[in-house]
């Protein structure tokens, strides 16, 4: 998989949006709670870096 695949794909879920059909995820799911997105934006950095 490309990193900007990937990027895509984990912006869309810290989003707390499903990346293939663009529905939001329900307010109590597991994409929403704050260790979640933490550690997704934490994965957005680390790709970010990589691709510069």
């Amino acid at each position: 998989m490309q990193l900007n695949r990937a990027k895509e794909i984990i912006q869309a879920l810290a989003d707390g949006v499903d990346p293939y059909t663009g529905e939001y995820f329900p307010a109590d799911g597991p994409y929403q709670r704050a260790d979640t997105v933490r550690a997704l934006h934490v994965a957005l950095e680390v790709i970010e870096k990589a691709l510069h």
